[in-house]
């Protein structure tokens, strides 16, 4: 099996979750107050402390700092519609709980109205059922309930309600679309503004290589360890799993070696021999302009991952900074990659989220 469908496997499980251990929450009135931070170190204990108490397993930029983090993102799409166009969509990625939608369009509503009005569509598309049934009470008002949390009263419920008219819910897999089974958009020149929000680093990626002997690309694949296996048969119980190993095979991957060729610097030398390639991402982020090529952008993502491990053991843990593609497949526990969060990647926000508050 090649690397980047292993990798989808284990994401596809964990998207299957319950939402709230998909992606975590916090209480509106345990938000941050940000006037009364008193420095770096104020924000780390602040921070550690919202880790404890959160509900489930990790939290985004746009919980931490909500509302302000959609805000500025909505005043950015305010800014690129200004110009003369009927209509406008927005795509999203990933939706998380729905709170980005949410109070993207409810400022764009109450501030840019014009704007607001020249929305022809806000599609998100996500790989997970349980967050886009989430998505579906939120940005929908099909159930108070979801609103636990998420808003202070039952007066915000008939807000996303005037939404519903524009909102479109996707499950769709990114694989999918990668490898040509699914379909992403459709060709147009619509102005269209397409947010992922820490999305890039959870889509498949693959890994190549470079025969010492005669410098032709390889390809990883994991297959099944059948020594391991048969080692452990005697002490394995019903919480083992398969013992996988690495591989790597000539090329033959079509995605992988239309990327290569597309975009060379993908591809392993005798200075790099191991590369990962982000193969989803980039097929992606290529249908996407291909559709519409007056697509405009807005990613944000981590600026580190730990180091890649085939097992994580019971501990859990790995705080590495690097991942380095000479050692094992990268197949990180979902739940460990998200809580090791850069700290100067939300430094840099909450300095973004502070200079919105003072003077907006």
């Amino acid at each position: 099996m090649i690397l980047r469908r292993h990798i989808h496997k284990l994401l596809s499980d964990y998207y299957r979750q319950p939402y709230n251990k998909v992606v975590g929450s916090i209480e509106q009135n345990s938000s941050f107050k940000f006037k009364c931070l008193l420095g770096e170190w104020h924000w780390r204990q602040q921070y550690g402390e919202l880790y404890k108490d959160q509900e489930g397993q990790w939290l985004t930029p746009v919980e931490i700092f909500r509302p302000y983090y959609s805000r500025i993102i909505a005043n950015y799409i305010a800014q690129q519609a200004s110009c003369p166009a009927e209509k406008i969509q927005i795509v999203e990625i990933g939706g998380g709980r729905g709170t980005n939608a949410m109070h993207i369009m409810d400022y764009l509503h109450d501030k840019h109205i014009n704007i607001y009005n020249k929305i022809g569509s806000y599609t998100i598309m996500d790989a997970s059922p349980t967050l886009l049934q989430l998505q579906q009470k939120v940005l929908l008002g099909e159930d108070i309930d979801a609103y636990n949390g998420e808003n202070s009263a039952g007066a915000d419920l008939l807000s996303t309600r005037r939404h519903k008219d524009i909102v479109h819910l996707e499950q769709k897999d990114m694989l999918d679309v990668a490898e040509g089974r699914a379909p992403f958009l459709e060709k147009s020149e619509c102005l269209t503004i397409f947010l992922a929000m820490e999305v890039l680093d959870n889509l498949p990626h693959d890994k190549v290589s470079i025969c010492e002997e005669s410098g032709s690309i390889l390809q990883a694949e994991l297959e099944l360890d059948l020594e391991k296996s048969r080692n452990n048969e005697s002490i394995r119980d019903n919480t083992s799993k398969p013992q996988l190993k690495e591989v790597f095979k000539a090329v033959q991957d079509p995605l992988l070696l239309e990327m290569m060729e597309k975009y060379p610097k993908y591809a392993p030398s005798t200075v790099n021999r191991t590369k990962w390639v982000p193969t989803v991402a980039t097929k992606m982020l290529s249908r996407l302009f291909d559709q519409r090529p007056n697509a405009s952008v807005v990613l944000a993502d981590f600026d580190y991952l730990p180091a890649p491990d085939l097992d994580l053991g019971c501990s859990g843990t790995r705080l590495s900074k690097k991942a380095d593609a000479d050692s094992e497949p990268l197949l990180t526990d979902m739940v460990i990659l998200w809580l090791n969060y850069s700290f100067h990647f939300f430094s840099f926000v909450c300095r973004l989220v502070l200079l919105f508050v003072f003077f907006f």
